[in-house]
């Protein structure tokens, strides 16, 4: 009895440890504020806000800016007038560059990645990563915005309902 007790301890342990981490990137994108905020704050439009919500019951995550680059979401800033599309290829190369850079930083590639964002947030970002050996997952590739916001709240209440049977 003791051994499998024993046993049992130790495979939890080892599943706890050898449990990959997992951040999720949510894009800052669409309606602002009109005032300083915390990043997560700062954005307010429906997509952000399931993106937000989802990435929130998942574990770690962060915001992908066209200007900031990469932000906490507790980070303070300013509502500010740039999108990915509004940057020249270019730009748009060398913001992927300091993407991948600053998400390297912080984590190494048994961090699996996780984009819950729109294609152009992740074309160029994707490359550098998995040119690293980082896991990437796009579960929502393909899906267009309200498939995305739809695919987010069937999750969330998947979720919900999964937590009131236990």
């Amino acid at each position: 009895m003791r051994l499998a007790h024993n046993l049992n301890s130790l495979l939890a342990t080892y599943h706890y440890l050898s449990k990959p981490k997992t951040l999720y990137l949510v894009a800052g994108c669409g309606k602002q504020t009109n005032q300083k905020a915390a990043a997560k704050e700062v954005y307010c439009s429906q997509h952000f806000q399931a993106c937000r919500k989802y990435a929130q019951t998942q574990g770690g995550w962060k915001i992908l800016s066209p200007l900031h680059k990469v932000l906490e979401p507790e980070e303070i800033i300013s509502p500010y007038d740039l999108s990915p599309r509004s940057l020249s290829p270019n730009e748009r190369q060398q913001w992927a560059q300091e993407v991948a850079r600053r998400i390297m930083q912080k984590t190494n590639p048994d961090t699996e990645i996780v984009f819950l964002t729109v294609k152009l947030y992740r074309k160029q970002v994707i490359p550098i990563l998995k040119a690293h050996k980082y896991v990437i997952r796009t579960p929502m590739e393909g899906l267009g915005i309200g498939q995305q916001i739809r695919w987010l709240t069937d999750k969330l209440s998947a979720s919900k309902q999964l937590e009131l049977k236990i």
